[in-house]
């Protein structure tokens, strides 16, 4: 018997509603509320899991819409038992002309900017952000010098330093009236903030 003859239909409807069903190897399912051909990581890795591979096809490609265990902006073709990386989403830019208490978690290949006087930088490192892994932060500074603070979530946990004119040290404060360019790196052994300032 052809796969043709045992074909019984196609389901559709959304993840959650084709979810709950018990899987019918024989039918197709159509997943309607992808939004505009993009996936989570949460969907990415439900795909591999029994409840829900059905609902994927093989050779279907994505974006990944979050950052996660894949990265947003990168497309990725599903093989039936794995995500395969088609293209690399290169520099993701986000540009803030508004917020002046900055608060950012680091993400892979995301470079944000402030162009407002910053009054706080929180950044904090997560348990994702790997080796090979990079993040640039850039803001401006007032007349008062804002707060730096790190909060380094790193697993497995690596230390932190920011690299500053050369020098490693453990805190850092922003000068006043200037223009900070920092970037993160993880070189596997550790987690380095370098600090460029004009």
């Amino acid at each position: 018997m052809s796969s043709t003859d045992s074909f019984k239909g196609m389901v559709v409807g959304t993840l959650a509603q084709v979810s709950v069903q018990t899987i019918d190897p024989d039918k197709i399912y159509e997943v309607t509320d992808f939004p505009e051909g993009g996936i989570t990581n949460a969907q990415m890795q439900g795909a591999l899991t029994p409840a829900q591979n059905a609902f994927y096809r093989v050779g279907e490609t994505f974006v990944c819409t979050d950052s996660g265990t894949y990265k947003q902006g990168c497309i990725y073709k599903f093989t039936g038992i794995s995500w395969e990386l088609l293209l690399d989403a290169g520099l993701i830019t986000h540009d803030d002309n508004a917020s002046t208490a900055v608060v950012r978690t680091a993400t892979r290949n995301v470079d944000d900017t402030f162009s407002e006087e910053v009054t706080s930088v929180t950044v904090t490192i997560p348990s994702t952000f790997r080796h090979g892994d990079s993040y640039g932060l850039n803001f401006k500074t007032g007349s008062v010098n804002p707060t730096f603070t790190v909060i380094n979530n790193s697993d497995p946990a690596v230390p932190f330093s920011f690299v500053s004119y050369g020098s490693p040290t453990n805190s850092y404060t922003p000068k006043a009236n200037g223009i900070i360019s920092t970037i993160f790196v993880h070189n596997g052994l550790n987690i380095l903030c370098y600090v460029n300032e004009v």
